[in-house]
C-alpha cells in the first residue's frame, strides 16, 4: 500500500540587489523574460540542476527543473518538476510545485508541494526572501516523513562600477526530519554573488553540513543568463 509522506519546510533569507542566495526563489520573473540557471554541486558527489524561468504576465511565472544530473559516484538521473507561480499582492507569491523526486538511488517518487513566497524590500538595495513549502511524496517504502525547516541568510551589497554588483550573503538553514525515528539538520551556505551586464549574474556557496560522524562540504555554483523573448 503506497503511504503519504509529509515533508514541511520554512526557510528565511535576507538578500540585497538581486536575489543573494543559492536556495530560495526570490521575486516574479520579468514578463517575457526567460532565464537559464544550472546549479552545480560539487562535493563528494557532482550533480548538476538544470532549471528555467519564464515570465508571462505582471503577476505569473513559471519555473522547471529540466532534470538534476548525478555524476559522481555514478550516473543517475534526480529530478524534474515544474511550479508556476502566481503573485497576490506584491512580493507575495503563491506556487504549486509538481515533478518526481529521486530517493535512494533512481528510486522516482511522485512529489506534490504547495510553496508560499514572499519578497519584501526593508529599504534601498536590501530586502527579505521568505519560503514556505509542505511536499506531499507518494511512495511504497517510507512510512512517513515531516520535515520542519528555517533558516535565516544575512548580505551585504555594493557596486563595484558602474555595471557591476557584488553581494555577499550567509544562508543558515536548519531542518527536523521524521524518518522511522528523528534527525536534525544543519547546513551553513556563505557565497558571494556577482551581477554582470547583459543580464549575467553568478553565485558561488560553499555549503556546511553536520552529519553523525563527519561535516560535509560542498561547492555550490550558480550561473544565470537571462534572454527577453517578448
Amino acid at each position: 500500500m503506497k503511504k503519504l509522506i509529509l515533508v514541511i519546510s520554512i526557510i528565511f533569507s535576507i538578500v540585497s540587489f538581486s536575489d543573494a542566495t543559492v536556495s530560495l526563489f526570490g521575486g516574479l520573473g520579468d514578463p517575457g523574460n526567460l532565464s537559464f540557471e544550472p546549479l552545480f554541486s560539487i562535493g563528494n558527489f557532482l550533480s548538476v540542476d538544470l532549471t528555467t524561468g519564464l515570465g508571462v504576465l505582471e503577476f505569473f511565472d513559471v519555473y522547471a527543473n529540466l532534470s538534476t544530473l548525478e555524476f559522481i559516484p555514478g550516473f543517475s538521473f534526480g529530478s524534474i518538476w515544474l511550479m508556476p507561480r502566481l503573485e497576490t499582492f506584491k512580493g507575495s507569491i503563491l506556487a504549486l510545485q509538481i515533478g518526481l523526486e529521486s530517493i535512494q538511488g533512481n528510486n522516482q517518487i511522485f512529489k506534490v508541494s504547495p510553496q508560499y513566497h514572499l519578497e519584501t524590500e526593508v529599504f534601498e538595495s536590501f530586502s527579505v526572501i521568505f519560503n514556505f513549502w509542505c511536499d506531499f511524496i507518494l511512495q511504497n517504502k517510507v512510512k512517513g516523513i515531516t520535515v520542519l525547516g528555517s533558516g535565516i541568510s544575512p548580505s551585504y551589497g555594493f557596486n563595484l562600477s558602474e555595471d557591476v554588483s557584488l553581494s555577499l550573503f550567509v544562508d543558515l538553514l536548519a531542518s527536523y526530519e521524521v524518518v522511522e525515528g528523528s534527525k536534525v539538520g544543519f547546513e551553513i551556505v556563505p557565497g558571494i554573488l556577482l551581477s554582470f551586464p547583459y543580464e549575467i549574474e553568478t553565485a558561488l556557496g560553499l555549503s556546511v553540513s553536520p552529519s553523525e560522524d563527519s561535516i560535509d562540504l560542498t561547492v555550490k555554483l550558480l550561473l544565470v543568463k537571462s534572454f527577453k523573448l517578448f
